[in-house]
């Protein structure tokens, strides 16, 4: 199947002309052909051309744009949402409870999966087809004119090693410190596919291998990128994804170092009030990179993204799918003023107000996680690097108008940590890579494990299916 095409489709307010790749992973019988499209040697023959793919991929990892492969609406919200919903609800150990009507996210929450489940199918679609756009754009890069070229270059290397780290960690057993990480992990792609043949069938890699991958990515991402890029990537977001890689892994040293980069040159700052952390029109001091959206370019359709799920307010969000539970807010301090945040719904049931605006930019990586990591993985490895842990944690208790801790140990740590960073996606990996069990589930058990998608098995001979599956 010849898969020459390039969608053409319409940047949120700028109205700059964004080109999407095809998606890679596709057959025939799924195969849907663009309205508009244009051959790959016209879209990728010009500097102005190639960058306009590359501002495409953003709206890939938002799941802004595209169309699920049956034609049911887009599919596959990445950082739009899924991603985020995929970690808390999976993780869930008593703190939230689901309450909606979709059946897809409702197997996350209960740990019962198919291999036909859709969202593992879309998202998995969703990541490669943002990864195999950035592969075309890094074969293409030398028709970038300079200083653009290497600013593009890092910006699609973050793309790719984003993805791959996002995809390793919801389809693949957890990365072990101790281990080899010979275990299954996903297809490693870094080249361009315009057609679908049998030299697409890209077999699993192995976790240490899809992990390899992702650290020299974003390692070659920060060395290239600028410092400053508006609402894209910048070697500042390179340096913190890659402090987030290293500890998953239990690299400590790296980690405290990579968030130390980013803390000091950076020139970012936590905002004053932590509520103004989220549901902003534009990114605020704190967000090192978010998912920009507005009113009309949102994450999600009308049954998805972060606003849908989370919020339940008059005009904003469904029937409550996610309830707060007091499992989670009774570990607040009552003058913890992160408490501010949340809200007693239209249903009677309490919500968290990080996503409770619709059109608002979703924030991926904040200072607060950066100086949350430092101080971890300082405590970790015994190392002081940029300053000490109970410094680190006494700023951010100090934005929660909490008082100083005297001295801090690592349970202080991860206190903070669960408090500052709910609802973000964060809680299963820190689950897994901690080796902490969710509701009497194993850290690395396979329930914990999304299936690699039943309609990739169907059309790659190569791709085999994690247990339980």
């Amino acid at each position: 199947m010849t898969m020459k095409t390039i969608n053409n489709i319409t940047k949120k307010a700028a109205g700059v002309a964004v080109i999407l790749l095809a998606s890679f992973a596709c057959d025939s019988k799924l195969d849907i052909q663009p309205q508009q499209s244009i051959s790959t040697e016209v879209a990728l023959n010009t500097s102005e051309n190639v960058i306009n793919v590359l501002i495409g991929t953003y709206s890939e990892m938002g799941g802004q744009f595209g169309t699920a492969s049956d034609g049911r609406g887009e599919g596959g919200e990445l950082y739009g949402g899924d991603l985020n919903l995929f970690s808390e609800l999976m993780g869930s150990d008593g703190e939230i409870t689901w309450n909606g009507s979709f059946d897809t996210y409702e197997d996350v929450f209960d740990r019962d999966l198919i291999a036909n489940n859709l969202l593992a199918r879309d998202n998995w679609m969703r990541a490669y087809n943002a990864i195999n756009i950035a592969n075309n754009v890094i074969a293409n890069i030398d028709v970038v004119d300079q200083p653009l070229k290497d600013q593009a270059l890092g910006e699609a290397l973050f793309i790719r090693g984003t993805m791959l780290f996002e995809l390793v960690r919801v389809y693949a057993l957890p990365f072990e410190a101790a281990g080899a990480n010979g275990q299954a992990g996903v297809p490693i792609v870094t080249t361009a596919t315009d057609a679908i043949d049998e030299t697409a069938e890209i077999p699993r890699a192995t976790v240490a291998q899809v992990y390899s991958q992702v650290i020299a990515d974003l390692t070659e991402a920060e060395s290239l990128m600028n410092s400053r890029n508006g609402a894209f990537a910048n070697r500042h977001a390179a340096a913190a994804m890659l402090s987030r890689v290293y500890l998953q892994q239990g690299d400590y040293t790296n980690a405290a170092n990579a968030a130390n980069r980013v803390i000091t040159d950076g020139g970012y700052n936590l905002v004053v009030d932590y509520s103004n952390a989220f549901n902003n029109a534009a990114n605020s001091v704190e967000d090192i990179f978010a998912v920009q959206q507005n009113t009309t370019f949102n994450a999600g359709t009308s049954n998805s993204g972060l606003p849908t799920f989370y919020a339940n307010l008059v005009g904003v969000g469904r029937d409550g799918d996610i309830d707060i539970l007091p499992a989670h807010l009774d570990m607040y301090d009552p003058a913890d003023a992160r408490l501010e945040l949340f809200y007693i719904g239209i249903d009677g049931l309490p919500k968290t107000g990080k996503w409770s605006a619709d059109g608002t930019n979703i924030p991926v990586i904040r200072l607060a996680e950066m100086y949350l990591n430092r101080a971890e993985a300082n405590f970790r490895a015994g190392t002081t690097v940029g300053t000490t842990p109970l410094e680190d944690i006494n700023l951010i208790r100090m934005r929660a108008v909490l008082p100083a801790l005297g001295a801090v140990t690592i349970d202080d740590i991860m206190k903070e940590r669960r408090l500052e960073l709910a609802f973000e996606g964060f809680r299963l990996h820190d689950l897994k890579r901690t080796q902490q069990s969710v509701s009497g589930v194993a850290y690395n058990a396979d329930d914990l494990v999304f299936p690699i998608p039943q309609r990739e098995i169907d059309v790659n001979a190569n791709l085999t299916q994690n247990p339980g599956y």
